[in-house]
């Protein structure tokens, strides 16, 4: 059995980085089970387990647009949609690898970077928290 690769490591700045419990989500129904993970190169790495096998989803999710994610969210029982907070205050959803971008509401964030992001239970709302 092979070992999944690791994601690049690049160092990113300290000011852009949130605690480790969100930059790491992940998302289990049925037989499937999907891992995301804030890499230090600022994008999201996506693991899957694949027909008993993980493997890295390539390439990693990044907007060059909005720059270095700060934590990271699974929609609960859907892999495929994953919420991203970033420096800049902006929200990203990726569904199906297509990114949405969504500015936080001023009175919430005041253009602080987003510290955390979470689904509800259901997977039907998405809270975020800024620092």
């Amino acid at each position: 059995q092979t070992q999944p690769r690791t994601p690049p490591q690049q160092s990113s700045p300290s000011s852009q980085t949130a605690s480790s419990a969100y930059r790491l989500s992940w998302s289990s129904c049925a037989d499937e089970l999907s891992v995301a993970v804030v890499g230090d190169d600022g994008c999201v790495h996506v693991l899957r387990l694949d027909g008993g096998r993980f493997a890295w989803q390539q390439p990693a999710l990044r907007s060059e647009l909005l720059g270095t994610v700060i934590c990271v969210s699974m929609r609960p029982c859907c892999s495929d949609v994953v919420a991203a907070g970033f420096h800049g205050g902006q929200l990203a959803i990726w569904r199906q690898r297509e990114l949405q971008v969504f500015r936080a509401a001023p009175s919430f964030h005041e253009y602080a970077p987003v510290a955390a992001v979470s689904w509800t239970d259901d997977g039907m709302l998405l809270a975020s928290l800024g620092s």
